[in-house]
């Protein structure tokens, strides 16, 4: 089927955005909330039963799908930020800059998101908002190697050429002709990061690095649950991560492929 990677990928992603939206406004019970049923089965009282605590599982995985996204946005936001301005920077030429940028990317990029997320849980605390940081800053590197790759393509365009010998100034050409251009591919990037973000919250929300048992969050809900007392409450959460990871990398898949007309299906 045409297109069929983008609507699958708009099918997962948007059944976690709106798992996330509807536990705004409700959820079955208060996802933090302790009782007696301690690893209850599934029944009409808890769909998916409960965890060591008695907290009910869906409640905790749909305010969990909040989580996920909040780091995924956020990550995704502070990397965008920070590095597709310095890889237009860069690209456009600043040679002296060029080098330190490079070398501080390659320093980045060689200490991982767990790394950074310990060093960080060591001075401000293990927190969501710690693992955030580590994950966003992790992704920096990423998104200014492309933004610079993208850049050195549009300027070797015969129009940048045109409207430097016109005299416009460096910063409207990089408004008006080089993000536009590089915007697509940035997208893309971001849907891929934001699935690399939820899997990286994951594992550091298990390590204990991420949100303390108080917040509902799917990684943390596989670390307090039992493998050999209630495996059912170490899958749920993992059907949940894979939906979310699935779902994020199929959807960039499709994006690309729908605007790149080298990708397209031929009917």
């Amino acid at each position: 089927m045409k297109r069929f990677t983008l609507i699958v990928g708009l099918v997962f992603s948007g059944l976690v955005v709106i798992t996330a939206l509807v536990s705004l406004v409700w959820t079955p019970y208060d996802p933090t909330k302790v009782s007696t049923s301690k690893y209850a089965s599934f029944s009409w009282s808890h769909l998916l039963g409960t965890n060591d605590l008695g907290m009910d599982t869906l409640s905790r995985l749909m305010v969990g799908a909040q989580t996920t996204l909040i780091v995924g946005f956020l990550a995704v936001g502070i990397a965008a930020i920070i590095g597709i301005p310095l890889g237009i920077y860069v690209g456009m030429g600043h040679k002296m800059l060029g080098e330190v940028v490079a070398r501080a990317s390659d320093i980045l990029y060689a200490l991982p998101a767990l790394l950074l997320a310990i060093l960080l849980a060591v001075g401000l605390g293990a927190s969501v908002t710690t693992a955030t940081i580590a994950i966003g800053v992790a992704t920096i590197p990423i998104f200014q190697r492309m933004a610079r790759a993208a850049t050195l393509s549009v300027m070797n365009q015969d129009y940048i050429l045109a409207a430097e010998v016109c005299g416009t100034p460096r910063i409207v050409i990089a408004l008006r002709h080089i993000v536009p251009n590089i915007a697509p591919l940035m997208g893309v990037q971001a849907a891929t990061s934001f699935s690399m973000a939820i899997l990286a919250e994951a594992g550091l929300a298990y390590l204990g690095l991420s949100a303390p048992q108080s917040v509902p969050a799917w990684g943390r809900m596989i670390k307090d649950a039992s493998m050999y007392t209630a495996p059912v409450q170490v899958i749920i959460p993992g059907i949940a991560i894979a939906v979310a990871v699935m779902g994020f990398n199929l959807l960039a898949d499709g994006v690309r492929d729908y605007l790149d007309p080298q990708l397209r299906e031929v009917r």
